[in-house]
């Protein structure tokens, strides 16, 4: 049935607007170029134009679209993500500086700037009306109601998606600041994404309740279990050796490195943090609480170990130490196959099967936590290392931002627990297994959004302050 829906579609207008959107940017582009101004129209804001008028098309003419109108609402969530966040993000900074105005032809700018037009767009994107806009939109466009109504009538469906574009041009318009007016200080634009990022998180935690879970009971342990169960103390500390030994080992080796070529001191204090933030979560009381009662703890473990620890760990390493590792087999890695290994990590060790197993076993879990650190490790070596363009390693965390939310969002707005061991666990703060799912995927995808945000949102300032220098050189992540 699933597949059944799972078609590509072409409406007229969308295709027509991407047209003309694509037209617009071209005819500017080569405008600017011509004039060899080509410091203002390189070839980087080609490749962001195209992912972000790839990221609407995604969103609006692949199974994406089908799939969330018919099937399923985390898809549905996924495309709203795609052309009211990611596609205005990537075509704003794309366009950012006199491109902007290249974008109209001249026989149109005049006219159009001497429109009532232009002061109308004054006003939108003032900050209270920009962001109260957007707000209403995310609320309104989530009324149960009204969300249902949208489902059954294509033109009213058709007049939400406009919405969510048009919307998501505003506020990315105050964030990025294209035209260079300084509607918004670096405060407030912090400040902006902060108020942004907490309506979504809002909304996405009203969406995961489902009253129905308060009353949802599920199958009593046997009495084993129940007794085995008992023993056990939240607060009680429990220990994966391995992580222990492994985390105290590397520590020894830095030192030992770093006193024959010291570097900073953040870089020692990073990669301190990060085999704080492997050895902890682990060996503590998160870990007696992941490994007998709670997913949602345990979630929030392999975020850490998983996402946040190796990217400061080879953040920590000092270019003495990336040569080694360059020397003894790391400039093998390449970035299309760490990102497909890392993904393959991700998914694999939370397939029901796999992750029960572990549970039960417990031996397993260092198996489980051990891949986990490995693909992080992979997949953030292409761009620590430095071997990566700016709009490539731009490309690469988008790709692996999107591609690996849909976990998230499947725990998020799923109804039915996805793993047994947990659905017998005893239960800690009241929490159903259907809504400690729920509250671990926002947990889940509230951690990835920050850390690619931020990962995505350095190497975008550092394209917009480098556009001037041709020729990518070392990744400043390597500095």
């Amino acid at each position: 049935m699933l597949l059944a829906h799972a078609a590509w579609v072409a409406p007229p207008a969308v295709v027509g607007a991407a047209v003309l959107a694509a037209g617009l940017f071209a005819q500017g582009w080569l405008r600017l170029r011509r004039r060899n101004r080509r410091d203002l129209a390189s070839w980087w804001r080609v490749v962001l134009f195209g992912l972000g008028l790839g990221a609407a098309l995604a969103g609006l003419v692949t199974p994406i679209h089908s799939i969330g109108e018919h099937h399923l609402l985390s898809v549905h969530m996924l495309q709203h993500v795609l052309i009211g966040d990611l596609s205005p993000a990537l075509l704003v900074t794309a366009v950012r500086g006199p491109l902007l105005v290249f974008l109209i032809p001249a026989r149109v700018l005049g006219p159009l700037a001497r429109s009532p037009l232009r002061a109308l767009l004054g006003a939108l994107l003032r900050p209270p009306v920009a962001f109260g806009l957007w707000a209403a939109n995310l609320a309104l466009w989530h009324v149960p109601r009204l969300y249902d109504t949208a489902l059954l009538h294509p033109a009213l469906h058709d007049a939400e998606h406009v919405c969510w574009v048009a919307n998501g041009l505003l506020v990315w318009t105050l964030l990025v600041d294209p035209g260079g007016h300084r509607r918004l200080s670096v405060g407030g634009r912090v400040a902006l994404a902060a108020a942004m990022f907490a309506c979504g998180q809002v909304l996405t935690g009203r969406a995961a309740a489902d009253p129905r879970d308060a009353r949802r009971t599920s199958a009593p342990p046997s009495a084993p279990a129940r007794a085995s169960r008992r023993r056990v103390s939240p607060t009680d500390f429990s220990f994966e050796p391995l992580f222990l030994v492994l985390p105290a080992a590397a520590a020894l080796l830095y030192m030992g490195a770093a006193r024959s070529a010291p570097g900073p001191a953040w870089r020692a204090a990073s990669f301190g943090t990060g085999i704080f933030l492997v050895a902890a979560p682990l060996n503590s009381p998160l870990e007696t609480i992941a490994a007998h009662r709670l997913l949602l703890v345990h979630l929030l473990q392999n975020a850490l170990i998983a996402d946040i620890a190796p990217l400061l760990l080879l953040l920590g390493l000092t270019p003495a130490m990336r040569a080694w590792l360059d020397r003894h087999g790391a400039r093998r890695i390449r970035a299309r196959y760490a990102l497909v290994a890392w993904l393959v990590a991700w998914y694999g060790t939370h397939l029901a099967g796999f992750y029960d197993w572990a549970l039960r076993s417990g031996w397993a879990l260092n198996l489980e936590h051990a891949l986990l650190i490995a693909g992080g490790l992979l997949f953030w070596w292409p761009i620590v290392s430095g071997r990566v363009s700016i709009p490539a390693a731009l490309a690469y965390l988008g790709a692996g931002f999107v591609a690996s939310s849909f976990l998230g969002l499947a725990l998020i707005f799923s109804s039915k627990p996805f793993y047994s061991f947990y659905e017998r666990a005893p239960r800690l703060w009241g929490l159903s297994p259907a809504r400690d799912q729920n509250l671990g995927g926002i947990l889940m995808n509230a951690e990835q959004t920050v850390v690619f945000l931020l990962a995505i949102g350095w190497y975008v300032w550092r394209l917009l302050e480098e556009e001037h220098v041709s020729g990518a050189g070392e990744s400043p992540l390597t500095r």
